[in-house]
């Protein structure tokens, strides 16, 4: 049985200094001893390998295993709604335009973005934790700027807002087996409020459905930010489901 899977690659180690772990998938297709069991040994087997953190994107309609996670000692840490546009909204972006201020995110964009990326604008994300110091989340979502920018790595695309020469919102995202996702949407804080992020995010549905005749989207929030909701709401996206993550620190003793 395959009790969990770990991410020790680069961008982990270099962002958090160490290894992070997450129950695997067959965690929920067991009864609740079963899954007291496989927590059991999943965390054996997270610390033999070194994992610094154990995550667990959990059902919260799923009470009983709530119970189990918390007597385990995890702990919640963010809640993410996922949501989903079919083919038959998905086709209006395929003959609308892009905001003609739009453009091809570029290295030189690069610290305007992290900028636009800093303390304040992803507040509930999951990496924010006892476990990381405020400053690691900053490090992940410049490192995800970064290689969105430069390599396509951790994004396919980014697309920045610019006004009078200056870089005040952006989006990435990916295209794969015929879906598009928005990944990342960052506005600058004095800029809210000016359908910004609509603009960024449109332009990701606009490039999947003209550039990479994709059938579908999809884009995932934090739970609590109304205002995305709405805004993701508004643009024919429907809610699909829900993960409460839950994080076991196995750096504490």
């Amino acid at each position: 049985m395959t009790y969990i899977k770990v991410f020790n690659d680069t961008v982990d180690l270099e962002v958090f200094g160490f290894s992070t772990a997450v129950l695997s998938s067959e965690y929920n297709f067991l009864d609740i001893g079963g899954k007291s069991r496989f927590i059991d040994d999943a965390i054996a087997e997270a610390k033999r390998q070194g994992a610094g953190l154990l995550r667990h994107g959990h059902n919260p309609e799923d009470l009983d295993g709530t119970r189990l996670l918390r007597e385990k000692g995890f702990y919640h840490v963010d809640t993410k709604i996922d949501y989903s546009m079919e083919n038959s909204t998905f086709q209006k972006y395929r003959l609308k335009q892009k905001h003609e201020r739009l453009r091809m995110g570029t290295p030189d964009d690069i610290p305007r973005l992290e900028e636009i990326a800093g303390d304040d604008t992803y507040p509930q994300s999951r990496f924010i934790d006892v476990v990381y110091e405020r400053s690691t989340a900053n490090r992940w979502y410049s490192r995800w700027i970064r290689e969105s920018v430069l390599h396509g790595y951790m994004a396919d695309i980014c697309f920045v807002f610019e006004e009078e020469g200056n870089a005040l919102a952006f989006a990435t995202g990916t295209s794969q087996d015929k879906t598009t996702e928005i990944v990342l949407v960052g506005v600058d804080k004095r800029q809210r409020g000016r359908g910004l992020g609509q603009a960024v995010s449109e332009a990701v549905l606009i490039w999947g459905a003209q550039e990479k005749n994709d059938e579908k989207a999809l884009v995932t929030q934090q739970g609590d930010n109304v205002k995305a909701h709405r805004l993701y709401q508004s643009l024919g996206f429907r809610m699909t489901g829900a993960k409460a993550w839950y994080h076991l620190n196995l750096r504490s003793g």
